[in-house]
């Protein structure tokens, strides 16, 4: 009997932290000097407004250990869960290697962007809905799919727009583009990102790595 089959699928880590208010009294509230720095120098994918402080300063977790302690073994601890369900080798352990934080105002977006050589991304939402912008994962594929003669009454799935609300993590393969849908709202959404990336040793073939 013929069939159809759906291969490949991707795995999308999701979670929830129930700590974003001690985040935004203790940690936001003493970002002003590093959004400050953001307008100088700001990620080039954000859009109408949207501060992202990667570019100035990746490593909110070394310069507020106190504030970021909870979220980082938070996140640590769901990449280790995440790694396990992607089968990624057991002799590498994930960890947090780059954090920053957004703010995005009203009418703000950010452009389509992925993080290339990261095992993961992860994005803890501070203050987030719907109506503050969902994240759109666009299909790996979509190159490929968009050259192919698909029928143009058939909407294909090039991207999955996720809803999100305050205290949802979201983990994706850092390889995954994404991008953010407009603010809707008069309500700044806040984020925390991070880069997660993996110490141990290696096999593969015949190259053995290490740090």
């Amino acid at each position: 009997m013929p069939e159809c089959l759906e291969l490949f699928p991707l795995k999308v880590y999701k979670d929830m932290y129930l700590k974003t208010a001690d985040l935004k009294n203790n940690l936001f509230a003493k970002l002003k000097e590093v959004f400050d720095k953001s307008e100088q120098n700001n990620n080039v994918f954000m859009q109408d407004g949207t501060l992202c402080s990667y570019d100035s300063n990746s490593q909110l977790h070394t310069q507020f250990p106190d504030e970021t302690k909870d979220i980082v073994e938070f996140v640590e601890n769901a990449a280790k869960e995440y790694w396990k369900q992607c089968n990624y080798h057991e002799g590498l352990t994930p960890f947090v290697f780059q954090m920053w934080a957004n703010t995005t105002p009203r009418g703000g977006y950010i452009d389509p962007h992925l993080h290339g050589n990261m095992p993961f991304t992860a994005v803890v939402y501070v203050d987030a809905s719907p109506e503050q912008g969902n994240i759109i994962l666009d299909n790996p594929l979509d190159m490929v799919l968009m050259s192919q003669p698909i029928s143009p009454s058939v909407k294909y799935p090039l991207g999955q727009e996720i809803p999100v609300n305050t205290g949802d993590l979201l983990m994706f393969p850092g390889y995954l583009k994404h991008r953010v849908k407009p603010n809707t709202t008069d309500r700044n959404r806040l984020i925390l990102g991070f880069n997660i990336g993996c110490r141990g040793n290696y096999w593969s073939e015949h190259l053995t790595v290490g740090k």
